[in-house]
């Protein structure tokens, strides 16, 4: 059966039911929008004449396939691809300007400091930071620092999330990575500067630098200013002159904008690459898969509590622009993201709404 619809909603698959078996007498209503079949319909192949489990199966079936599609594509990118871990633990230097309310205390501490462990999770890399402080369904952040016998608590709810998108905004590039140029982008203030990758940033107007946080902190500072760098090439150092752009640096958790200084520069990073067996990228597909539905199932829950604004969904239009921008990235990216729209899809498909597969 085919319809053109005003309200192009709610797709289904119509099953072999008594209860659509034709015309209401009483009502003269119709009780599917083609009619009444045509002939009779075997009994024994209706919908509710099958055993229990065999409709469980067949109901469930699409979102199973969700589940099932999403698992495979993070496992065929764990066995193809692998997993880049940032080793550092070190956190240079906070912005106390970028942090939330509730995350100042992070402000009065005497860095670097090594994370040790965030809440009762040991921390390894930089990639467990990141899992661990946008975690959305921890109730607060308990940072444990090398050297410190007190831990640092910070009152932040993993949802709604926009203070802990601050906090990561804060802190996720102020890690202790070596004042090192790892990309220079042709055209931008570094590479009129004669910047090259390798090049160490030993000052800049004569402040000694030891962190790439450093050096950004420096740079952002002097929008449309002229900086005097030292610079180690090999075994030989210089000084050369760069002036930073300014550009506004929007906020993406407080949607504040400010005019910062840039010169088109990246850090060198020094990444271990990680390779998984077979099992091994199994299990991390499975990881992934069930981190998605977990952040999906908490985002449910914090709308229905009011705790996330409906604003925040996107439609089809969204997940175009998004698809179109992951794709622009690479074929990991792309791929990462249609799973995670699969497990998105398998969640929501099963939350008792009409124009869902779970109505």
């Amino acid at each position: 059966e085919y319809v053109v619809a005003w309200f192009p909603f709610g797709g289904y698959v119509m099953m072999a039911s008594d209860e659509e078996a034709g015309m209401d007498e009483a009502s003269g209503v119709r009780a599917i929008e083609g009619g009444a079949a045509t002939h009779a319909f075997p009994p024994e192949r209706m919908f509710e004449s099958k055993p229990l489990w065999a409709r469980i199966l067949v109901i469930s079936a699409g979102v199973a396939m969700n589940v099932v599609f999403a698992w495979c594509i993070y496992t065929g990118l764990a066995a193809a691809m692998g997993k880049e871990v940032d080793p550092t633990r070190t956190l240079a230097i906070v912005d106390t300007l970028d942090l939330p309310a509730a995350a100042r205390p992070l402000g009065r501490l005497a860095y670097p400091l090594v994370v040790t462990r965030i809440n009762d999770d040991s921390i390894t890399s930089w990639n467990d930071i990141q899992q661990a402080v946008l975690d959305p369904s921890s109730s607060r952040l308990v940072f444990h620092f090398a050297g410190r016998s007190e831990p640092l608590t910070l009152a932040i709810p993993g949802l709604p999330g926009e203070e802990r998108l601050q906090l990561w905004q804060a802190i996720g590039t102020a890690f202790a990575w070596p004042a090192r140029v790892g990309i220079v982008l042709p055209g931008h203030p570094a590479a009129a500067a004669g910047l090259d990758s390798g090049d160490v940033i030993l000052t800049a107007n004569g402040d000694s630098l030891r962190y790439w946080p450093q050096l950004v902190h420096a740079i952002e500072s002097h929008p449309g200013d002229t900086l005097t760098l030292m610079v180690q090439r090999g075994d030989s150092v210089f000084a050369t002159r760069v002036m930073p752009e300014a550009q506004p640096d929007s906020n993406y958790a407080t949607g504040s904008v400010r005019t910062v200084g840039k010169i088109g520069a990246g850090p060198g990073v020094h990444l271990l690459h990680v390779r998984y067996g077979v099992l091994g990228a199994i299990d991390a597909g499975l990881g992934q898969t069930v981190e998605g539905a977990q952040l999906v199932v908490l985002t449910v829950k914090a709308l229905v509590m009011g705790r996330v604004s409906p604003r925040e969904l996107g439609g089809p239009i969204l997940i175009g622009q998004l698809s179109g921008r992951e794709a622009r990235i690479g074929l990991g990216p792309f791929l990462a993201f249609i799973a995670l729209f699969s497990v998105n899809l398998a969640v929501l498909n099963l939350l008792p709404i009409p124009v869902l597969d779970g109505g």
